[in-house]
């Protein structure tokens, strides 16, 4: 394992919470047992409100800790950075959409041109990253690969492929089983294959989607693993021509806190003409009067009544009677455990 590996895998995988302030044994078992928050990633992009939802932590523990958390995986970050000079940039385009500008717009020097407006040099510290096949510009972007890769050598480039087989185990299994067997054994319906001739499926602990059970896996997951994986391996993220699913690799990207660079549109589909990309306006949001803002000994809460709002007379907080007695720790008495979140939503209850 290298040391780069181990830095990673210490926030990515590492299942001791305790690392973090505010976090003992106890309060680390109660993450593990009554929620979906068991690693330091987690922690570090939850919402507060999950936190709290553990038994003993409030509003200003549930900030020391997420603090803590996305204070680890920053420094994990800053280590990475430092411990490698390899820049990894993804390049894709919406579904499809190549093909609206094909023969008016030459498509090589297009993605030259928005790698250019972000800024985005190519040279043997680079490493492309793009879908393989049709999807997401896959097949455009591998061409211009080769070409650029015939002049700068070591360029290098990493495929993301989409699990649409992993998927169809679960979701249209018949393909797998051989037309000759089933032709002579007249069976055409899953329920009558026996289950030596049924593929093996992956587990569905490995889906990374809140899946229990098999008739929960659908067809949309396997191109959301996909992005989701190109995102995080991603330092930046350029869409070279707004399309189909470019938003959901945008929202990926926010949410994984990587760099993303839309850079062109289609203008007009019939001319095969691009125009520059612009985000559509914001959504203007609720901004509450100055009287609604109410300040408790927790923290800020926007819009609450602290005589009378159940959120802040109901949530489990560390200042509780049991702990003050002395029997905060003693699972079978004082500690029921949290609701729980997630697929262990209300599980312990």
């Amino acid at each position: 394992m290298t040391r780069e590996t181990s830095v990673v895998s210490s926030v990515e995988s590492n299942q001791n919470l305790m690392q973090l302030a505010c976090v003992g044994p106890v309060r680390a078992m109660r993450f593990r047992r009554d929620t979906d928050l068991t690693t330091v990633r987690s922690l570090a992009k939850a919402e507060l409100e999950e936190i709290m939802k553990v038994w003993s932590v409030g509003p200003i523990i549930s900030r020391r800790i997420k603090g803590s958390a996305q204070g680890w995986v920053a420094k994990v970050r800053a280590e990475r950075e430092q411990l490698t000079r390899e820049k990894r940039v993804a390049v894709v385009a919406g579904q499809d959409v190549f093909d609206s500008v094909r023969g008016e717009v030459k498509l090589g020097k297009l993605i030259d041109e928005a790698l250019n407006v972000a800024n985005v040099e190519l040279d043997e510290e680079t490493k492309i990253g793009y879908v393989t096949g049709d999807e997401m510009g896959g097949n455009e972007v591998a061409e211009w690969f080769g070409f650029k890769r015939a002049t700068n050598p070591g360029l290098m480039r990493e495929q993301f492929y989409t699990p649409w087989e992993d998927y169809a185990r679960f979701l249209d299994p018949l393909r797998f089983v051989d037309d000759d067997w089933q032709e002579k054994h007249e069976v055409w319906d899953v329920e009558d294959i026996p289950a030596g001739r049924m593929p093996e499926t992956r587990s569905l602990s490995s889906i990374p989607f809140d899946v229990n059970r098999e008739d929960e896996v659908e067809w949309w997951m396997a191109p959301a693993e996909r992005t989701n994986e190109l995102v995080e391996w991603s330092d930046e993220v350029v869409i070279v021509l707004d399309g189909k699913y470019a938003d959901s690799v945008r929202r990926s990207c926010e949410y994984s806190d990587t760099e993303c660079t839309t850079v062109f549109k289609v203008k007009d589909a019939k001319a095969g003409t691009v125009g520059m990309w612009k985000p559509d306006p914001d959504v203007e949001t609720f901004e509450p009067d100055e009287d609604e803002q109410v300040t408790g000994g927790r923290g800020t809460y926007d819009g609450a009544d602290l005589e009378t709002d159940d959120f802040w007379r109901q949530e489990a907080f560390d200042t509780d009677e049991a702990r003050l007695n002395g029997k905060r720790n003693d699972i079978s008495q004082a500690d029921p455990g949290g609701k729980g979140v997630g697929k262990n939503e209300n599980r312990w209850g």
